[in-house]
């Protein structure tokens, strides 16, 4: 029975450290799906206030392309060199640069909207807060705020993997329209008979 005791003495000592230990202040009040669609009608507001025509990816995440290049767009995987300036939804600027790195390594919104885009397209992004930095405050960005990017796509670095497999499907893609063109010619001038 002392044992037993025991068991339970240290079971109540341990879930009340767990518990104290636990910060439930930061809990965020309300659904992912509940922000996103506050966040949506902020975005359409903003937008419609604004004049502009954007997109809308099925994510949610609007975009403008001001100026569409016929490069290729980046994959989650591929490394990337592009202009940015991020926004809030009242103008302020909270960061700008370039940056060269992996898409993959970025806030969701950013995945999203960079493949979009074809290498060399300048864009803007708006990205509901749950695909930005959602209930995190940074120094610079609070809480649930929706974001603006201003993009230009510089480069997209493809892979030697990357480029066999395009020459592949390039090829697959000619013989393909070879075969089925002469066949359709084919049909068509003996059904003609």
């Amino acid at each position: 029975m002392k044992g037993a005791k025991s068991v339970v003495l240290m079971w109540v000592v341990i879930s009340l450290y767990i518990s104290s230990c636990s910060d439930t202040g930061n809990l965020p009040t309300i659904t992912f799906e509940e922000q996103w669609k506050k966040d949506t009608t902020a975005i359409g507001k903003y937008l419609r206030t604004n004049n502009i025509n954007a997109l809308t990816d099925a994510s949610g995440i609007r975009f403008v392309i001001d100026s569409l290049a016929s490069g290729f767009p980046p994959k989650s995987k591929s490394s990337v060199l592009f202009k940015y300036k991020g926004e809030l939804l009242d103008g302020t600027v909270f960061d700008q640069g370039t940056i060269n790195g992996t898409v993959k390594d970025y806030i969701l919104g950013f995945q999203i909207g960079l493949a979009l885009l074809p290498e060399g397209t300048k864009a803007r992004l708006f990205i509901p807060s749950g695909y930005g930095y959602g209930a995190n405050a940074t120094s610079k960005v609070p809480a649930n705020s929706n974001l603006i990017f201003e993009i230009t796509l510089l480069d997209v670095i493809t892979s030697e993997t990357e480029k066999q497999r395009l020459a592949a499907d390039t090829v697959a893609i000619d013989e393909y329209l070879a075969t089925n063109i002469a066949f359709k010619w084919y049909y068509f001038l003996y059904r003609q008979r």
